[in-house]
């Protein structure tokens, strides 16, 4: 059995690809390859478990969390060691309703690892009796635009489902316009829940994409 790395440094699915099928076809004839492991970024993962059961090889992740991969008439050799994000949604439902929150607002990053999630949220908020005003997704490009809707529609809470890389500048723009205390719920990098109180000066330092709050170190 052939032991072979496919993980890419830079969650590039392309990269990925190619060391499977190098690991694939460089393998000798009698070694198998009936077992891979990875990849932690969910695009990449979802990918190779499109291609992997072509050689009925199972895959399985320590670290991708897409519910889009819990489809398992579409992956069928793949299992994860980690939860997909929206085995979190009872929790957040738990907290929402634990401060007394009737309404909220849902914003999501575009793309499926992302906005499934929510869709899911969405469903389980009616189901709760919880009021979800508006659905907001945004890209990379416009979500300044996306908070100014926010902040017209006078919503207070907000469930955010983001990329980590993104969540900084979308606070920062969230401190610069000022004109309104955004209570936000969001899944940090390490897939968390916290609840971020950002209110108007309570940004100390926000230059591309860095901030520093106050009391927090």
């Amino acid at each position: 059995m052939k032991t072979e790395r496919t993980e890419s440094p830079f969650c590039d699915t392309g990269v990925a690809v190619d060391r499977f099928f190098h690991a694939l076809y460089s393998a000798r004839k009698n070694d198998l390859i009936p077992l891979l492991l990875g990849t932690a970024c969910s695009e990449v993962t979802e990918t190779l478990a499109k291609i992997v059961p072509y050689w009925n090889v199972i895959q399985v992740s320590f670290g991708s969390t897409a519910p889009a991969l819990s489809d398992t008439t579409e992956f069928p050799l793949f299992l994860r060691t980690v939860a997909p994000d929206s085995s979190h949604n009872s929790a957040r439902i738990a907290l929402i309703k634990h401060f007394g929150w009737d309404t909220v607002t849902a914003l999501s990053q575009t793309g499926d690892m992302y906005s499934l999630a929510v869709n899911d949220l969405v469903t389980e908020l009616e189901q709760a009796n919880i009021t979800c005003t508006a659905t907001i997704t945004f890209a990379e490009n416009d979500y300044k635009e996306q908070l100014q809707t926010l902040k017209e529609l006078d919503t207070r809470i907000i469930i955010g489902s983001f990329s980590p890389d993104l969540a900084p500048y979308v606070f920062c723009e969230v401190s610069l316009q000022r004109k309104a205390l955004l209570q936000t719920l969001v899944a940090n990098a390490f897939r968390l829940t916290t609840v971020a109180k950002y209110a108007p000066g309570n940004c100390i330092i926000c230059k591309h994409g860095k901030i520093t709050v106050a009391g927090v170190e």
